[in-house]
């Protein structure tokens, strides 16, 4: 079975029987897909030999942290048990780092998790409701309004906070022009830039993480979805001179991982280097956008598609729920971001012919809708 499909033998509520083609597989935290052979049996290895044990866990998560550090800007990389605590550690570390200023300065419509702090961070009243007095310190300004930013800076500014792509408003990817301003601003304030990818699975941009492509390199990394196919564990990867500012504090101690959980986070990592799968998101990403923006020259609902590598988000003038629920009858699921906005995000090990068939799927639905408007 190719790992992102499903079979006949693999009901998924109540879609029509025969195989599956999953664009948005574990809300995208299945990057090697639904069936990842590779993993699933480094993961059983390590359950039958050891689950719990102090030495054996501090030699995986050791060797976890130097992997992902390699695989990125990182100098070291913090680890915790999933991303709200990976994001929880980031801020932690902002106010050390910067004591003793403290304001962390965030965005509207990013999303950084469902932890107290995350939801302080978040410019969403919804995200915030009835939540009572919530943590202080930070400040939200309008995405991709430097000038906002550079007002709000003062002598209690310890950190910028940010997504580069907002995952829960549409899948609206930041300019690179910002996030580079967003650096000079930190640079010459003394500031932390950090940069929450919590969200965005690792790889599927066609670059380990998403900001990659920008050229702008942040002192922190938040990751967590896809780093270990779903099993709990977020990271956050340190430039140098961070890390060496933050070294041994007793305020950001943290257990080595589960060894289940390191060795299948292992295990990934080295299925993307085996089979090139970060190239290959980039080259399929790169022709499967071209035939999804066909359907927008096709449809005058279809507002916007936009994406990098295998990470695509159309944006309609319908109901992106009503979309979903019609594609599932042509055996394809897809995530959504807000109420007109469609995610896809297949697993980087998809073929290049369950992307044609994902166009021709999403081209039948979209005769449909023209055919019957009012369902807009």
């Amino acid at each position: 079975m190719n790992s992102s499909t499903l079979d006949d033998d693999e009901p998924v509520d109540d879609e029509p029987a025969g195989e599956a083609i999953d664009l948005f597989p574990a809300g995208g935290q299945a990057i090697l897909g639904n069936a990842a052979v590779q993993v699933a049996q480094t993961i059983g290895q390590q359950a039958a030999e050891l689950l719990l044990v102090e030495d054996v866990s501090a030699k995986l998560d050791a060797a976890l942290r130097e992997r992902l550090a390699a695989a990125c800007f990182g100098t070291t990389a913090a680890l915790t048990v999933c991303g709200d605590l990976a994001t929880e550690w980031a801020i932690a570390a902002a106010r050390i780092h910067g004591g003793p200023k403290y304001k962390v300065i965030t965005f509207v419509g990013d999303y950084h998790g469902q932890s107290l702090a995350a939801r302080a961070a978040a410019g969403d009243p919804q995200q915030q409701q009835d939540l009572g007095p919530l943590m202080a310190g930070f400040v939200h300004c309008p995405a991709g309004d430097a000038a906002a930013v550079a007002e709000a800076i003062d002598d209690q500014t310890a950190a910028i906070l940010v997504q580069p792509l907002q995952t829960h408003d549409g899948l609206q990817s930041l300019p690179a022009e910002f996030l580079a301003t967003l650096r000079q601003l930190a640079d010459e304030h003394q500031l932390l830039l950090i940069f929450d990818e919590t969200q965005l699975p690792i790889g599927v941009s066609g670059r380990f993480h998403y900001a990659a492509a920008d050229e702008v390199v942040p002192d922190a990394l938040v990751l967590a979805a896809g780093l270990a196919v779903g099993l709990p564990l977020g990271a956050v990867l340190l430039g140098q001179s961070l890390a060496a500012s933050l070294e041994n504090h007793p305020g950001l101690q943290t257990d080595p991982v589960s060894p289940l959980v390191a060795a299948a986070a292992l295990a990934t990592l080295q299925a993307i280097d085996d089979q090139s799968l970060l190239q290959d998101a980039q080259r399929r990403g790169d022709l499967w956008l071209q035939q999804l923006a066909g359907l927008q020259e096709d449809f005058e609902f279809v507002r916007e598609v936009r994406g990098r590598g295998l990470l695509v988000a159309m944006e309609l003038d319908v109901e992106a729920a009503e979309v979903q629920a019609q594609l599932r009858s042509h055996n394809v699921r897809v995530g959504t971001a807000g109420t007109h906005t469609l995610r896809l995000q297949p697993p980087l090990t998809i073929s290049d012919e369950q992307l044609q068939r994902s166009v021709e799927s999403l081209k039948l639905v979209f005769q449909t809708i023209e055919r019957e408007p009012a369902i807009g």
